[in-house]
C-alpha cells in the first residue's frame, strides 16, 4: 500500500484518523510538497514515518504550483480566494494560493476582512 505526508501539516500523519492508521501499514510512503515545506517540518515527517513504520520505503515528493500567465501576479496587490476544507478543518494557515502569490512576486496580500459583509464578516470572526 502507499500513503501520501504532507509536511505543510507535519505531525498530522499521527494525529488523525485515517492518515495515522495508514501510515502505520503502508509498503511505500511518499512526503509530498517538499518544494515548499519547511525543512523542520520535512524532518517531522520523516520522524513519524520512522517511529511508526520504519521498514516503509520513503520518497521524497514535491507538488510544484504552477500559473497559467506569472505577470499577472508580480508586483501586484493580490487577493488569495483559498480552498475552504484546507483552512477551516485542515488547520493550516494558508494554501496553493498563498504560496502561489509569494512564489510569483505578489507585491502585497490584500487582507480581506476589511472589506466584508454580513455573514461572510461572521466567517472571518470565527
Amino acid at each position: 500500500m502507499i500513503t501520501v505526508t504532507d509536511p505543510h501539516r507535519a505531525g498530522h500523519e499521527l494525529r488523525y484518523y485515517p492518515g495515522e492508521v495508514t501510515l502505520r501499514i503502508a509498503d511505500v510512503v511518499v512526503i509530498n510538497k517538499m518544494d515548499s515545506a519547511s525543512p523542520e517540518a520535512i524532518q517531522i515527517v520523516r520522524e513519524s514515518i520512522e517511529k511508526v513504520n520504519p521498514t516503509a520505503i520513503v520518497i521524497d515528493g514535491a507538488s510544484p504550483i504552477k500559473v497559467d500567465d506569472p505577470s499577472v501576479i508580480r508586483g501586484k496587490r493580490v487577493l488569495v480566494v483559498e480552498d475552504g476544507p484546507t483552512l477551516t478543518h485542515g488547520e493550516m494557515k494558508l494554501g496553493a494560493g498563498v504560496v502561489a502569490a509569494r512564489k510569483f512576486g505578489a507585491s502585497v496580500l490584500v487582507d480581506p476582512r476589511p472589506f466584508t459583509i454580513g455573514r461572510l464578516s461572521e466567517t472571518f470572526r470565527i
